[in-house]
């Protein structure tokens, strides 16, 4: 099941756990995996690529997308936060990498 998550960055994600072989392959047990980002939206503004995996957001570690909602939610509207993403596993060469984001509502209109 992909989810989105455009209250956060106008992206799609999923869970690392639900793909049990890819973690294995990539060794990575946890965290939210981007599946795409929307072009001009928050996720691009705040540098996130397609296949960074969301490990952590303000300092909370992200085991799934439970725990990315609720980091959300507890965030707020029109907040920042700092999130800590896994990059380049797929070529071999992983590296962590923090970007700030700021949380925004839906767009509805699909522009954004």
């Amino acid at each position: 099941t992909i989810v989105v998550f455009v209250i956060l960055v106008a992206a799609t994600g999923i869970a690392v756990s639900n793909y049990a072989e890819f973690a294995q392959q990539y060794q990575i047990v946890s965290g939210v995996i981007v599946i795409s980002v929307m072009e001009g939206g928050p996720a691009v503004k705040a540098g996130l690529q397609a296949y960074d995996v969301i490990l952590s957001f303000d300092g909370k570690t992200i085991d799934d997308f439970d725990d990315l909602t609720a980091a959300i939610n507890d965030a707020g509207i029109g907040s920042r936060a700092e999130i800590e993403v896994l990059r380049g596993y797929q070529e071999g060469e992983p590296q962590i990498v923090t970007k700030t984001i700021t949380i925004a509502e839906k767009d509805t209109t699909g522009r954004r």
